[in-house]
């Protein structure tokens, strides 16, 4: 009910996420990736969202965030997640493992309602109850 809005910074879980942009529609970002990429759902669009992820622990210690821990919830209350069969698109986030201090920037793809909204980016770590809410423009 209270997300946090576009360039705010969120920690949660040891690391600390900024929701840059959000590029929608990203259809043609999509296509032009790779040419098998699948075309959205009718009434529906992709999103690219961009963010921001610091790793907060010591230099020694590591984060590992992971693409099925997040997800779009859309104004009618349904959850995506994110579109794992798109590929050759530029800058997407790369989920390996980042020792603390580092920082990495990229996007995810999301299928969703078109001209929806009111969509909300949401981050739920695995194995906890925490969940992170970021407002997608």
């Amino acid at each position: 009910s209270n997300p946090a809005p576009v360039g705010s910074e969120v920690s949660v879980n040891n690391m600390t996420f900024t929701l840059l942009e959000a590029v929608r529609p990203a259809d043609e970002i999509v296509a032009e990736g790779n040419m098998f990429n699948p075309t959205p759902e009718e009434g529906s669009e992709y999103v690219l969202v961009r963010l921001s992820i610091r790793c907060d622990r010591g230099p020694d210690a590591t984060c590992r965030p992971a693409v099925f821990e997040f997800s779009i919830v859309d104004s009618g209350g349904l959850v995506h997640d994110p579109s794992i069969m798109t590929s050759g698109v530029p800058g997407l986030l790369e989920f390996d493992e980042m020792f603390g201090g580092a920082t990495k920037t990229g996007g995810l793809i999301f299928e969703v309602p078109e001209d929806d909204a009111g969509l909300v980016l949401i981050y739920e770590p695995l194995l906890s109850t925490t969940k992170t809410y970021l407002v997608i423009p």
